[in-house]
């Protein structure tokens, strides 16, 4: 079975993130304030085991929400390897 998980960031002139909105199927979790996109990278490395096997769907991924966790983990020293699917990205 594969398990889905899902997310969309809600940004101020689509700059400025303020909140982030994450669905596993179980649990809905809220990122807000300034810090949210830290939060919300940070909570996916903690859980990574647990989301390995899920495909982690945006509303707009490809064309604007993934921007914002390329970012960060660029900035962190992750070494990303990309390939995007419409609202999906495999690294």
């Amino acid at each position: 079975m594969n398990q889905i998980a899902v997310f969309d960031i809600e940004a101020i002139n689509f700059m400025k993130p303020f909140l982030i909105g994450f669905f596993d199927g179980e649990n809905y979790i809220v990122f807000e304030g300034e810090q949210c996109i830290k939060e919300f990278c940070e909570f996916l490395l903690k859980k990574i085991k647990k989301y390995s096997k899920y495909k982690i769907y945006s509303h707009y991924g490809g064309g604007y929400d993934f921007q914002f966790l390329i970012e960060y983990f660029a900035q962190h020293g992750y070494k990303l390897n990309i390939l995007y699917n419409n609202s999906q990205i495999f690294y």
